[in-house]
């Protein structure tokens, strides 16, 4: 029985992993044919960095496109399988690049922490995804993937509004679930990671630090637990900040058209992820001209030049917000203040609206605000992440050395324009939704600029200053790996357990009981959930969910739980999941049976066909 379960775990595992890989060779395949279009003079390394980014970008953009008409393994697949064909010829094309990481890991024993947080964190990443209404992974990052390969087709799963968001991180999810490993998702996750670490060290570099520095500067972004708690739960946050560094590093790259062109193009993949993308977007293209202001024939020349940046990034980005604008009523969804008050959307009456909002704004007051607040920043969010919805800190690296790096380089017109990318991202994030999160491209570039400040203060500092920054690099490291332990050990030993994977799905899977009835009862043909606070992630069958958790409305004619029961057969319903919203007597009124009970969820059956 153990062996028959060990067995079990390996090759879960191994499915897991093949999946993973899979979707990356075919994402560094389709970014490595379109890279020979786009030279930016980059580094050997670094190039093979900036392909897979763009081929990630690349595939769930046109996978989104493709799904719009299917989204079935048979279609789907295949045009994967295409993308892996193409990597694995850039490998022996790139083999340069892959020798010269290995040798830089062995050589530099920097990266030797930096390989085993990322090798920590991958093991966490190949557990099943759990989790409550609460967690966002759950309750929408992976609920649309999950019904989108059940029917077949990338729509928005109305009883949750965010399922309509732009999805380029998503749609790899989508594909995860195709090839039948939502596990894999999280893997997708920590090569983001992996990629954004490489950005630091590569930013790093480029503004002056040398390797060993460089590498420093990586492995305190890894141990940053505010990055590393988003790598492996299946939030879009990591990559949002690869693509929005991919943008900053193209735009500070050069002047050239393919500059120009690549940086437009990565911003349109951050406002492909996030609709805080629209930031990165309006910030790079601030970082791409006002070098040029002043500048005789600016306006001639430049004009078109501004144009090509725009329309690269609209032409990446266009899909998701002409999707919603014609399918829901508006490009952003739910409709953003001012916006709001002149569409009529789908699935959401004014009242959710509203309360979305509400719920945006109360998330979004952080420390509060004013100019003192907005000057303490830098403190606040290094000692107090946590009030501004955090998963833990950054550490001390980027208070400690960010302001030596930007001194030291005041004179360097690169370093200038990323302070400057950085303070304007920071401005935007304060005056609209303060979450921690949604600063990580903000604490990356910092980081690598930090790079800089830890070179300088090692080599040009007073006695003592060497000993000084040892002890606030080994501390931002040492508590950042006791942090990922605890984080992390519940997952990493469910991945290898069969019975400690059992206890975390009972613990973390919200009426378990209930789901595991439903999924295993035969007669289920559709379920109808009463209730807005059920995640239906764990349901395995149709269902409809007549009010989502910011009071989505998403089936027409349906206002109240009442009402749902009443119109429930023309629904092709078989099963109601009632959690206490409607009296029983009502139900047996009806005509409905209880056949399972667990405290207040009851399910009940009727014979409607």
């Amino acid at each position: 029985m153990a062996w028959a379960l060990m067995n079990t775990v390996v090759s879960e595992a191994a499915h897991t992993v093949a999946a993973a890989f899979f979707l990356l060779l075919s994402a560094f395949g389709f970014g490595s044919w379109t890279k020979r279009f786009m030279l930016l003079g980059l580094a050997v390394g670094e190039r093979v960095l900036i392909a897979g980014i763009l081929g990630f970008g690349l595939l769930g953009t046109v996978l989104f496109i493709a799904g719009l008409l299917c989204w079935k393994a048979v279609c789907i697949i295949p045009c994967i399988g295409v993308g892996a064909v193409l990597g694995l010829k850039e490998i022996v094309y790139e083999k340069k690049a892959f020798g010269y990481a290995i040798r830089l890991i062995w050589v530099e024993k920097t990266f030797w922490f930096l390989t085993a947080i990322i090798f920590f964190l991958f093991i966490s990443s190949l557990a099943v995804p759990v989790g409550g209404s609460g967690h966002d992974g759950i309750a929408y990052h992976l609920l649309g993937p999950k019904v989108w390969a059940i029917d077949g087709l990338i729509h928005p799963v109305l009883d949750h509004s965010h399922t309509a968001f732009p999805a380029v991180v998503e749609t790899l999810f989508a594909g995860c679930f195709l090839m039948g490993s939502s596990s894999a998702c999280g893997a997708i996750g920590i090569f983001f990671f992996i990629m954004l670490a490489g950005q630091v060290y590569f930013l790093g570099r480029y503004f002056g630090a040398n390797e060993s520095v460089a590498a420093w500067a990586a492995a305190a972004l890894v141990a940053m637990p505010i990055v590393f708690g988003m790598a492996d739960e299946y939030f879009v946050d990591v990559p949002f900040a690869v693509f929005a560094l991919a943008a900053l590093r193209c735009a500070l790259a050069g002047e050239g058209n393919k500059t120009v062109v690549a940086a437009g193009i990565f911003s349109g993949f951050c406002m492909g992820v996030k609709y805080t993308g629209i930031f990165v977007f309006l910030t790079t293209g601030l970082v791409l001209f006002l070098p040029l202001l002043g500048k005789r024939g600016f306006w001639k020349d430049k004009i078109g030049s501004g144009v090509l940046f725009a329309a690269s990034a609209i032409v990446v980005a266009a899909p998701w917000y002409l999707r919603n604008y014609i399918v829901l009523g508006s490009p952003i969804y739910p409709p953003p203040p001012g916006i709001c008050d002149i569409v009529d959307v789908v699935a959401m009456p004014r009242e959710a609206v509203q309360h979305f909002h509400e719920y945006i704004h109360e998330r979004g007051v952080g420390l509060g605000g004013g100019i003192g607040r907005f000057l303490s920043l830098p403190y606040d969010f290094t000692y107090n992440t946590a009030m501004f919805h955090g998963a833990g800190g950054i550490g001390l690296f980027p208070l400690a050395f960010a302001p030596v790096g930007v001194w030291v380089l005041r004179k360097n017109k690169a370093a200038l324009l990323a302070g400057f990318w950085c303070l304007t991202l920071v401005v935007l994030w304060f005056l609209t939704q303060k979450e921690a999160r949604f600063l990580i491209p903000v604490v990356a570039s910092l980081t690598a600029l930090g790079a800089v400040g830890l070179g300088a203060a090692c080599e040009y500092g007073m006695t003592g200053t060497k000993t000084a920054c040892v002890f606030v690099v080994a501390i931002s490291l040492g508590m950042g790996s006791w942090v990922l332990y605890g984080a992390k050990k519940e997952k990493i030993a469910s991945v290898f357990s069969a019975e400690s994977k059992e206890i975390r799905k009972t613990n973390n899977i919200p009426r378990r009981e209930v789901f595991d009835y439903l999924n295993g009862t035969d007669s289920v043909v559709r379920v109808m959930i009463l209730n807005p606070h059920v995640p239906p992630y764990y349901l395995d069958k149709p269902y409809i969910k007549i009010e989502g958790p910011h009071g989505e409305r998403p089936v027409p004619g349906i206002i109240s739980a009442v009402d749902a029961v009443s119109k429930a057969k023309h629904l092709n319903v078989s099963h109601l999941w009632n959690a206490g919203d409607v009296p029983s007597e009502h139900l047996i009124g009806a005509g409905w049976m209880l056949t399972y009970k667990k405290m207040q969820d009851e399910v009940w059956e009727k014979n409607v066909r």
